[in-house]
């Protein structure tokens, strides 16, 4: 399907873009409510510790033609309103409210928690590769561009400082020998 306009997206940090929920569901009411089409959410299961819903899209001969499941933990805010955004969100993907850009779906708040995975593994490989700079300066050089996107430019900036710091205390001691 063509859409009839741009999606708006909206940056979510480190060069990660979405279309939110909201702009998804705007392109709805804008080009498909006029024409009949419908939303509806249904709780597969909500117990203590898990609620997950179905969102479903409806054509006007009321014949469900996309739907889309999200679930949330109970014990988070607005759990509820959260699960039904997420399920209606991937019923509208795909319906094919998308944009060119994207291949997967997530909400606002999977795409935050993507973010804080990536900035702890981040951290987590930056402290392993900090500590490892003494020990073998020129692994940890050869891992620096694999890692290029889940460091920071200041993390790079401190393991190359102390990489050449290393690559000078081996070349003194080379040449005091």
């Amino acid at each position: 399907m063509k859409l009839k306009r741009k999606l708006k997206k909206t940056s979510i940090g480190r060069g990660v873009n979405i279309v939110p929920w909201i702009e998804r569901l705007n392109y709805f009411n804008d080009y498909f409510r006029g024409e009949g089409y419908t939303l509806q959410t249904e709780i597969i299961e909500m117990n203590d510790s898990i609620i997950v819903m179905k969102g479903k899209v409806f054509n006007a001969e009321q014949v469900m033609v996309a739907d889309g499941v999200a679930h949330k933990k109970t014990n988070e805010p607005f759990s509820f309103q959260k699960c039904q955004s997420g399920a209606l969100n991937r019923a509208l993907f795909i319906l094919g409210i998308v944009d060119s850009g994207e291949d997967s779906i997530m909400d606002e708040d999977e795409a935050k928690e993507l973010q804080r995975n990536k900035a702890t593994s981040g951290s987590q490989i930056y402290e392993s590769m900090l500590a490892y700079v003494s020990v073998d300066y020129n692994a940890v050089e050869k891992r620096i561009p694999a890692n290029k996107s889940i460091l920071t430019s200041e993390q790079i900036k401190e393991l190359k400082t102390l990489i050449n710091a290393e690559k000078s205390k081996k070349a003194i001691a080379q040449a005091s020998k």
